[in-house]
């Protein structure tokens, strides 16, 4: 095991020592699913933000089906907002030391966050058909990508206009069954967006692909605070090519420093699942 400092390109997931335990002994990661996360309106904000959008071009579009289009859109994604789409994803951050990470995520004084190789990570959701994706907090970004996928849509949506059976929706709602084929794009461009109050996190997901059927097997539950929480398993399988699991793991402050320190150091070395065990250095705080 080498001790040194944070190397650059490493992505990094804050949990407890138990997690890292449970990480290493079974080589997967859980993948919770987005409506499920921490912040609970991490989706919502996104879709609230997509329909101010649409609701703009629906005041200077001309076209009349477009427009009925685009005046339905609302509604129909309302649906989107308030039943869970089957979507995962497994939080990263450029930032492997922040004193606000350490206080959101981990449990008191039992704190790691797990470095994952850039590279590594990338290569990883391409043979698995994962996506990467970094999130967005600047307002103008996320404006331009709700832009592109309401120009996308309507794009189509000139192509197809003639072709689409309007007579089997209720009144008002005549092109839900048409939209619903734009759910899994939509989700995937709603997952990059978040509050820009969060940017300090500089976060990342490894994002799966859209579960159409909440009963697929992939798809598990676990008991959470309040509630069941699906998630679905990433196996870390030759993530790397010498067998390793992480670039680095950041030890959390904690009452009992030193001990924690040197026990996660022997686990990572005994079990060959790290290359660099840092101290974090943050100082520890009763609460």
């Amino acid at each position: 095991m080498i001790f040194g400092p944070k190397t650059e390109g490493v992505l990094y997931h804050y949990t407890s020592h138990e997690t890292l335990y449970n990480i290493v002994e079974s080589g997967v990661v859980r993948a919770s699913h987005i409506y499920y996360m921490n912040d609970q309106n991490e989706i919502k904000y996104a879709i609230d933000k997509f329909i101010r959008v649409a609701e703009k071009y629906k005041d200077k579009n001309a076209n009349n089906l477009s427009v009925m289009l685009l005046t339905q859109i609302p509604k129909w994604i309302q649906n989107m907002r308030n039943n869970p789409h089957y979507i995962f994803s497994f939080s990263l951050s450029e930032k492997g030391n922040l004193l606000s990470q350490w206080r959101a995520y981990t449990s008191h004084g039992t704190g790691i966050s797990i470095g994952f190789n850039h590279s590594d990570i990338k290569r990883f959701a391409k043979n698995n058909g994962l996506n990467l994706v970094k999130c967005i907090y600047k307002n103008e970004e996320q404006e331009r990508i709700l832009k592109d996928a309401i120009e996308s849509i309507l794009s189509e949506f000139e192509s197809d206009k003639v072709s689409i059976d309007t007579t089997k929706g209720p009144v008002g709602q005549e092109y839900h069954s048409y939209l619903n084929k734009y759910t899994d794009q939509l989700l995937n461009e709603f997952v990059k967006i978040k509050d820009p109050a969060f940017h300090e996190e500089c976060e990342w997901r490894l994002v799966s692909k859209f579960y159409e059927k909440y009963v697929n097997k992939d798809i598990q539950f676990r008991s959470g605070k309040t509630t069941l929480v699906p998630y679905i398993n990433f196996e870390l399988k030759n993530i790397r090519n010498d067998g390793r699991f992480f670039e680095q793991v950041y030890v959390g402050p904690s009452p009992n420093f030193d001990l924690a320190f040197s026990a996660i150091n022997a686990y990572l070395s005994n079990k060959g699942a790290c290359k660099m065990t840092i101290n974090s250095q943050q100082p520890y705080r009763e609460v």
